[in-house]
């Protein structure tokens, strides 16, 4: 919105949105109000969050010092330019349902130790992308103690809602020999 006046317009000024022109029966969307006086010659971004404006293209009204029935609280100089109009997709998008969990995995390599065994993590930070973290449960648990040579893991990663992904991925315990 642009205060195209002399004067400041007050906060709490309000602004309908439309689908269609108001005069011609078009559809009252909602009534946004300026939250903070709007000095004359400057603008303001203005916007509101409607619950089911429809879908497909419409022709957007919006008129600035409307209560949403045509009448406004501040009289002006020139009343014919509160308003404008474009067309505009009012399509929304479902917003997507419970994703499943992502189960990430990683092949690791670790050194043997003295007596032949390594030790090794096996999650890589599976997660939730709806909630945070992920239960994960694998075939080996983190930390676990592994053989020389090379072990097949599998992890599960489960969300609240039950939906699952898996991953595998090998553990690598590398033994140095050493000859005299």
């Amino acid at each position: 919105m642009r205060n195209q006046g002399q004067a400041t317009a007050a906060a709490g000024l309000k602004v309908a949105f439309s689908a269609g022109n108001p005069a011609s029966g078009g559809t009252l969307l909602a009534v946004a109000r300026l939250a903070e006086a709007l000095p004359a010659g400057t603008d303001v971004l203005v916007t509101t969050s409607v619950a089911s404006p429809g879908s497909g293209t419409a022709e957007l009204f919006v008129r600035v010092d409307d209560d949403g029935t045509g009448s406004g609280r501040d009289a002006e100089c020139r009343e014919d330019n509160n308003t404008a109009s474009a067309s505009v997709d009012l399509t929304c998008e479902v917003p997507p349902g419970n994703l499943p969990p992502v189960a990430l995995c990683r092949d690791v390599t670790v050194p043997a130790d003295a007596s032949c065994q390594g030790y090794a993590s096996v999650d890589n930070g599976s997660h939730d992308p709806d909630h945070g973290p992920a239960t994960v449960t694998c075939s080996r648990p983190s930390g676990s103690l592994f053989l020389p040579g090379l072990t097949n893991v599998t992890c599960t990663a489960t969300d609240a809602s039950g939906n699952t992904a898996s991953c595998d991925f090998g553990i690598r315990v590398s033994a140095a020999i050493s000859l005299p």
